[in-house]
C-alpha cells in the first residue's frame, strides 16, 4: 500500500494555516476477466445421424435396384382357386419349349421364349353342368408385366377338354398356358379374370 499525504501549508497574513490532508489512495492491479476456452468434454457434441425407422415410408431411392423375389413355376403346385362353381387345383406347374397332347397336336415356342404350363384339376362343385373357359386369364410377372394366356397353346394340349360341360361333382384335367421370354417368373395368375392363383407357401 502506498500512502500519499499531501500537506499544504498556506500562510496568510493573519497567520492562519490550514492543512489539507488527502485520504490515502490505494492502487490495485487491474483485474481483467479472461474467458478460458471450454474443455473438449464441455463442448456440445453434434447429434449422431438417425437412421430411418421401420415406420418411415420407403422412397424411390430406397427401393431402387431392389431385386424381385424369385418365384419358380413349381411353387404353384398345390395352390387352388375358384371360378364360379368350379374349383381349380394346380397339380403341376413347369416350363418347356415343346408341348404336345400326346397324340397328334404339338407346338414349339418361338426362339427365346418358353411355355409356362399350369396343369389343373377342375371340379364342378355346383348343381348344374358348367364349362371351364380360360378367356380373360392374365399373369403378372415379377418385373410387373401383365401377360395374356396363350389359348392356342392351351388348345394344343387340352383340345379334348375345352368347351365340354363338366357335370356336377365331376373333375377333369385342364390347362392354363402362357408363352413368355425365357426366365420369366409369375407372382400371380388370375384365371378367367376371376380366380386368383398364387404360389403355395
Amino acid at each position: 500500500m502506498v500512502a500519499a499525504i499531501l500537506a499544504v501549508l498556506v500562510a496568510t497574513a493573519a497567520g492562519t494555516a490550514l492543512a489539507f490532508t488527502l485520504s490515502p489512495l490505494w492502487t490495485q492491479r487491474s483485474q481483467v476477466a479472461v474467458e478460458e476456452p471450454a474443455s473438449p468434454s464441455e463442448e456440445e457434441e453434434p447429434d449422431p445421424p438417425q437412421s430411418p425407422s421401420a415406420s418411415d415410408p420407403a422412397t424411390a431411392s430406397d427401393t431402387a435396384g431392389a431385386v424381385p423375389e424369385s418365384v419358380p413355376p413349381e411353387s404353384y403346385a398345390g395352390s387352388s382357386t375358384r371360378v364360379g362353381t368350379l374349383h381349380l387345383q394346380v397339380e403341376r406347374c413347369y416350363t418347356d419349349t415343346h408341348i404336345t397332347d400326346g397324340f397328334a397336336f404339338e407346338d414349339d415356342a418361338p426362339e427365346g421364349m418358353e411355355f409356362h404350363i399350369y396343369r389343373l384339376t377342375v371340379t364342378n362343385e355346383g348343381h348344374a353342368p358348367t364349362a371351364f373357359d380360360t378367356e380373360g386369364t392374365t399373369g403378372t410377372t415379377t418385373d410387373g408385366r401383365v401377360l395374356q394366356n396363350d389359348q392356342d397353346a392351351e388348345f394344343t394340349v387340352a383340345w379334348d377338354y375345352f368347351w365340354d360341360d363338366i357335370e356336377p361333382g365331376a373333375s377333369v384335367t385342364s390347362y392354363v398356358l402362357f408363352t413368355a421370354p425365357t426366365g420369366t417368373e409369375f407372382t400371380e395368375v388370375l384365371v378367367s379374370g376371376e380366380g386368383l392363383l398364387e404360389p403355395d407357401e
